[in-house]
Formats: C-alpha cells, sequence, structure tokens
C-alpha cells in the first residue's frame, strides 16, 4: 500500500562536542496536516505499518511526489501520463531565445525550485 500525507516537515539536528560525542540530538519528524510537505511511503496491508524510510517532497514538487507513488506502485502496463520532460526538452531546443516554455502557465512561481532548470542543465550539458 502506497500513501501520500500532506503535513509539515521538520528537520532533525545532532550537535556533537570536540570529541564527537553527541551532547544534543532532536529528531527528524513529519507532522500530518496542513503544510507545505508531501510524506510518500509504503504500509504493510495487515498492520498498516511503515514499511522502510518515507520519502518527503515540498508540495509544489507534483511531478516528483507523484512519480515516485507510481514507482512504489510498479504498475505492470505502460501509463497514459504525458512525458513532462520529453515535451519539454523538445520545446525548450526549438526555441530561438531558450527560456522556460512553461512559464506562462506556472506564473514564474518557485522558478528556484523547478525541476524544469534540472532539464534545462541536462540540456545545456549535452550541447557542450
Amino acid at each position: 500500500m502506497v500513501v501520500l500525507v500532506k503535513g509539515t516537515c521538520t528537520l532533525g539536528c545532532r550537535r556533537l562536542d570536540k570529541d564527537g560525542n553527541v551532547i544534543e540530538e532532536i529528531p527528524a519528524k513529519f507532522e500530518s496536516g496542513d503544510g507545505g510537505s508531501v510524506a510518500v511511503c509504503t504500509l504493510d496491508d495487515e498492520t498498516m505499518e511503515q514499511i522502510g524510510d518515507a520519502m518527503i517532497f515540498g508540495d509544489y514538487q507534483h511531478w516528483n511526489f507523484l512519480n515516485y507513488a507510481l514507482q512504489l506502485l510498479s504498475p505492470t502496463r505502460p501509463g497514459n501520463m504525458p512525458d513532462f520532460e520529453d515535451i519539454f526538452v523538445n520545446i525548450y531546443a526549438g526555441s530561438h531565445d531558450h527560456d522556460c516554455p512553461f512559464r506562462p502557465y506556472c506564473g514564474r512561481v518557485l522558478c528556484a525550485d523547478c525541476v524544469c532548470w534540472e532539464w534545462i542543465d541536462r540540456i545545456e550539458e549535452g550541447e557542450e
């Protein structure tokens, strides 16, 4: 069973003294509810206990957490989700100004965290 949960993720912290001994440790935690994170994990079908670690994503990283959830589900047939990376690469490669072709649709919100920059980096590394 694959579960997606929206909530708040707080990173943990470990402080060490000069000899490397742990003097303070605050564990990471995830609290479900309103928040800016999405946890994706698997549960045991019978016990409903979490199996392994959860992957945490920003709630704006739709493609990333949905893609990860689909990988965990291991579908046996091809899906019908569009390959946005392939669409992006083809539009970007044909663009004269090499600007992000999705900007008119996203409103330029959170550009620094957008997956499109990873795709642009891959394209430009391949051109060199």
